[in-house]
C-alpha cells in the first residue's frame, strides 16, 4: 500500500457494510443504498459498494 492510500478502520468498515444490508429494502438497488450510507458515514461510494458487492475491505 502506498502512502496516498488510506484504509478505513475495521470497525467503520464492518458497521458500514452491515448498515447497507440492514437498511436495504427489497425495492432498493445495492447502488442506491450504498450511495445513501456512504454519505452518512463519510466513506467513498465506490469503496463501500465494492465491499458490499464483493466482500472486499474498505
Amino acid at each position: 500500500m502506498n502512502k496516498t492510500q488510506a484504509r478505513y478502520p475495521a470497525e467503520l468498515r464492518e458497521s458500514s457494510v452491515r448498515m447497507v444490508f440492514v437498511t436495504r429494502t427489497p425495492e432498493e438497488s445495492l447502488k442506491a443504498v450504498c450511495l445513501r450510507v456512504a454519505s452518512l458515514v463519510n466513506v467513498r461510494f465506490a469503496t463501500l459498494y465494492g465491499a458490499a458487492l464483493y466482500g472486499a475491505t474498505l
